[in-house]
């Protein structure tokens, strides 16, 4: 007979009849993905999704939760089967902006900072690219608009679409319900670890129970 502590105990009376999101935090070692299949087991979903962006944890979490009707899988590669058939997109070359991609002659950091503010509006929660160069480049006109430009052409597919990108891409068509991401159960691995865009996607993934470990 499994034997679980007072926290284990709490958590196994409480999530199978709980709705929304529950967050678990515990140190490394603690037992998470152990209780986390005793919850599915529990509740016996349909349909599950358990994700992570670290490719090992989501190779763990397949046999954790084989016959349990739980998928495993990266940010990544969820994002790619929602996007893969979206126009212009290749999702089979995959690249990230590089200074080359970046043609106009300006100096290299300045290319490093179009670089930085393209992804760090990909790995953001926000859904307006606009408003978000605006905030990061206050007055320099030139640079927002060389962002714009690059992310529009990815949008367009004239560069490759990087992984970053991906992300930004499923979250938007998320926010904007042109796709249905649905499942009866999601958890979220090393919640700690992931970036804004991934919380928003997480969030906005409908289902009626979430559990982020951390």
């Amino acid at each position: 007979m499994l034997k679980f502590t007072p926290e284990q105990g709490d958590l196994l009376d409480y999530f199978p009849t709980s709705t929304g999101i529950t967050l678990v935090h515990a140190g490394a070692g603690t037992g998470k993905t152990f209780i986390a299949k005793q919850l599915v087991e529990a509740i016996q979903p349909n349909s599950g999704l358990y994700v992570a962006f670290n490719k090992a944890i989501v190779l763990e979490g397949e046999q954790t939760f084989e016959h349990l009707n739980v998928e495993a899988s990266t940010w990544h590669k969820l994002a790619r089967s929602y996007v893969k058939n979206q126009p212009n997109i290749d999702v089979n070359d995959i690249s990230d902006i590089s200074y080359s991609c970046i043609k106009e002659k300006i100096k290299y950091s300045d290319k490093a900072i179009v670089i930085d503010a393209i992804n760090m509006f990909y790995v953001s929660a926000s859904t307006d690219m606009e408003e978000f160069m605006e905030d990061f480049y206050y007055e320099n006109e030139k640079l927002k608009l060389l962002s714009l430009k690059y992310i529009t052409k990815m949008i367009d597919g004239e560069i490759s679409p990087s992984f970053n990108f991906l992300l930004k891409y499923f979250h938007l068509m998320l926010v904007e319900s042109t796709v249905e991401c649905k499942y009866d159960l999601v958890i979220l691995d090393e919640i700690n670890d992931t970036t804004a865009v991934a919380l928003e996607i997480f969030k906005l993934i409908d289902a009626p129970r979430k559990l982020g470990l951390g």
